[in-house]
């Protein structure tokens, strides 16, 4: 019997209510595996815990909701990072060795190692591998052979590193992480080498992965979301702008909080009417302190982003920093939404400035672009329907699961080359 062996660190409290990005682009793939093998494995490298059966078993329900018939959903719990973890430890270490950098040092031992042997032994007919950090204990399973893998990348992960450090380091001397960028570098040529094929989220990223690499075998699924197929019809103007994304994800945090100091006050003091919705998971307790700014409301998790976008306007994602695409602009799109965003922000996303997004990168120009749509009705709606048919032609979930799913075929009916 065909089967999948899946190996992914997405792992959630609440697996119910987790949709940020991780969780989309993985169920994208698992629909996509789904429609190849009656049965998937999936281990997940999890934050040890007291209820790591029963969240298992959580997350096996929620995956079973596409197009997966069969799935067993595994947690191996990781070990943590080290307590005490030293300049030379934690600098020089991950300097020398990528299993000793952040993310990856967790799931780089024995028993993380050895739960992917033992599933190994069973004999999946292909492997998917779901980030970077999952390759450490497939590339330390010795002389195994191996089935093919397929590998989704996702963010370039060197290039994230590059863009956080400089930009937001969490404190003056994290910036000496730089020192991990070869290591890193190093670590993504040899996954994507020993990957069948693997997948990036644009176009502008699989060119970058293939130089780095030196293999053919890259291609972008872009990341992709529902959306309603009918839109609600927006007579009115409306006041209201919107942001929403994880806020467990630093470039959200960022966004969010920049928004609300520099950007919020120049829109209120032209529209003093207008109003800010916030919403995302974690957004209430990262933006407690910001309670009783005129205008904002911060929703926290929303069960419904259908109901978060009808009621808004304008979306505004003033990211700074960061890599890969982001969802919430193509999410804004499907719902017919005008996204104002910095040049980060829409980085590889294929939306055509000032017809269907609009670029802006300083707070002043941020405003101002939300102030003009605002006056603007007739601007928006059609930045916004513009939006939607490029969502439709580029972004729609179903035919990023298609695309995938061509390259699962060409892998098993390829045989491997030993």
């Amino acid at each position: 019997m065909k089967k999948a062996l899946v190996l992914t660190r997405s792992w959630s409290d609440s697996p119910e209510t987790a949709t940020h990005g991780l969780f989309q682009s993985l169920s994208l793939f698992l629909d996509a595996l789904g429609m190849h093998v009656p049965h998937i494995d999936m281990l997940v490298f999890a934050p040890d815990g007291p209820e790591l059966e029963s969240l298992a078993s959580r997350h096996a329900s929620r995956y079973r909701q596409g197009s997966v018939q069969s799935i067993t959903v595994t947690a191996v719990p990781r070990a943590p990072n080290p307590v005490h973890w030293g300049s030379i430890d934690r600098y020089v270490g991950g300097a020398l060795s990528v299993d000793r950098q952040e993310n990856y040092i967790n799931i780089a031992d024995t028993a993380c190692v050895q739960a992917v042997r033992n599933a190994l032994q069973k004999r999946p007919t292909l492997v998917f591998a779901h980030r970077l950090p999952v390759f450490t204990p497939l590339l330390k399973q010795g002389g195994e052979t191996l089935p093919p893998i397929l590998f989704d990348m996702d963010d370039i992960e060197h290039k994230a590193l590059i863009r956080g450090l400089m930009f937001a380091p969490r404190w003056p001397s994290e910036r000496l992480r730089l020192l991990h960028t070869p290591a890193l570098m190093l670590r993504e040529r040899a996954a994507v080498r020993a990957s069948r094929h693997t997948f990036v989220c644009s176009q502008e990223d699989a060119n970058l992965l293939q130089r780095i690499s030196g293999s053919s075998c890259v291609s972008a699924v872009p990341n992709a979301v529902a959306a309603p197929s009918d839109l609600p019809v927006r007579v009115t103007a409306g006041s209201t702008f919107g942001f929403i994304g994880s806020f467990a994800h630093p470039p959200n945090l960022d966004a969010a909080t920049w928004l609300i100091e520099d950007i919020w006050p120049r829109i209120r003091k032209i529209h003093p009417d207008a109003d800010l919705k916030i919403a995302g998971a974690g957004s209430a307790a990262a933006l407690a302190h910001y309670a009783g700014t005129p205008g904002l409301t911060v929703l926290d998790f929303v069960p419904d982003v259908g109901s978060f976008y009808n009621d808004v306007t304008v979306v505004l994602a003033p990211l700074r920093f960061g890599a890969g695409t982001r969802v919430k602009i193509i999410e804004a799109a499907g719902y017919g939404l005008p996204t104002i965003s910095t040049r980060i922000g829409a980085e590889g996303l294929v939306f055509r400035p000032e017809e269907e997004i609009v670029l802006a990168e300083s707070a002043e120009q941020i405003a101002s672009s939300a102030c003009r749509l605002l006056n603007d009705h007739a601007a928006a709606l059609r930045i916004g329907l513009a939006a939607r048919a490029c969502y439709q032609r580029n972004y729609g979930r179903q035919k990023a699961i298609e695309s995938i799913s061509g390259h699962i075929t060409r892998i098993l009916e390829t045989p491997t080359v030993r």
